[in-house]
């Protein structure tokens, strides 16, 4: 597990090197208004997500790794170029047959935009990894790789805001075999485990829901509201809100997604600690159904080293599942998959973990997730994994 670190590390090391160039091409990174700090930057930063459940293996919580959601990962571009230049063309006219275009643009003061590229695996318990038929009685395979695009809006005031989000993608690809069978080899030589030790090389992808690649595809709306305490308001009675310093805030969100997961959510999250940020573009599962703008942390001004952020979370989120592909299959064969009435149409997650802001050009978020089982099993257990999830800003927005 230390060599995978230190490998994800020198890359991501290098890819921020290479950001930060970039950054330094002012032009790329100033505001449409100079003097509105609420406004989108033409290039606003870049995030890193990744999941894992075995990096649970670094913790004392060991169980259940390698089953149901077996990890992802991601990059996600922000920025005004996105519009600019019509990536999002499709998400546009999804929001204009839905009309939440006109949403959007009576709040474009405060709409920013993401481009996201990104992979979810999921699998059978590590105990069935070595084997080549299918798991009968347990997750099947499944893999998700995407391209998603993201528009988030909010109110003047801040005390609402809505993300509405295509996302395109392919089942059934060789990607999560190749991800999951590099991780457990480089397991396997930092601790010298033989080739056929757990965790062992996963064996059963052939089995896997539209295994060859199959076209996919969701739509999905978010409406996302301040609790509107005396003591954690953001508003401001002369105009819009001044991001004074607090020390906790409380949201709600709902959202419903239409494609190969089809659900509807509601959460309820909470933070406290040394806040700064934006309570809307917080989300604390930025790897799930949707995914949220993540831009600048901060909105005041002076001194970008005094605006340092250090905040605990936690985030409870029932569901309601009408249909999931990664369980149920989509239109291609599949060497086995569950049938409606096999799956759990209600189900639980919850999120808890730490943020830390640096200058406002560094965000680090690290998340504990557990979620209840999304299938009957004759022995149901819910499943966890841990997230790291870090973004750099472009840091010349004036």
């Amino acid at each position: 597990m230390c060599i995978l670190v230190k490998f994800m590390f020198k890359k991501v090391r290098q890819f921020f090197t290479f950001l930060l160039l970039l950054c330094y091409t002012k032009a790329n990174c100033q505001l449409l208004n100079k003097n509105d700090t609420t406004r989108e930057h033409m290039f606003g930063g870049v995030s890193v997500f990744f999941d894992e459940d075995f990096f649970l293996g670094m913790t004392p919580f060991t169980t259940n790794l390698d089953r149901d959601y077996t990890g992802g990962g991601a990059l996600q571009l922000n920025g005004k170029f996105i519009e600019k230049s019509n990536i999002n063309i499709l998400n546009v006219l999804l929001d204009k047959f839905t009309r939440l275009d006109k949403i959007h643009h009576k709040n474009s003061i405060n709409r920013f935009n993401s481009l996201k590229f990104g992979l979810t695996t999921f699998t059978p318990r590590g105990i069935f990894l070595n084997k080549t038929y299918p798991i009968q009685n347990d997750r099947p395979y499944a893999n998700i790789a995407f391209i998603s695009t993201s528009r988030t809006s909010a109110d003047m005031f801040e005390e609402s805001a809505i993300t509405t989000e295509l996302e395109l993608g392919m089942l059934g690809t060789s990607l999560g075999e190749t991800t999951q069978a590099g991780i457990h080899s480089l397991y396997r030589k930092k601790h010298n485990l033989c080739d056929t030790c757990r965790p062992y090389a996963p064996k059963g992808w052939g089995n896997q829901i539209s295994n060859g690649g199959e076209f996919t595809g969701e739509y999905s709306v978010t409406y996302k509201k301040l609790i509107n305490l005396n003591f954690i308001s953001t508003a401001n009675e002369n105009g819009p809100p001044k991001y004074p310093l607090k020390y906790f805030d409380a949201f709600y969100t709902g959202s419903a997604y239409l494609g190969h997961y089809t659900a509807m959510e509601g959460t309820l999250t909470a933070r406290a600690g040394i806040i700064r940020s934006r309570w809307w573009v917080f989300n604390s599962y930025p790897l799930g159904a949707n995914a949220e703008a993540k831009i600048g942390a901060d909105s005041t001004r002076g001194k970008h080293f005094r605006n340092w952020e250090f905040y605990l979370f936690g985030t409870f989120r029932p569901k309601a599942i009408l249909y999931n592909a990664a369980l149920e299959g989509q239109f291609k064969p599949t060497a086995f998959s569950y049938n409606p009435t096999q799956i759990n149409h209600f189900g639980a997650q919850g999120e808890v973990g730490l943020t830390f802001s640096f200058a406002y050009f560094f965000t680090l978020n690290a998340v504990y997730t557990i979620r209840s089982t999304e299938f009957q099993h004759e022995s149901p257990t819910c499943h966890s994994w841990i997230g790291v999830y870090f973004t750099a800003r472009c840091p010349f927005y004036k």
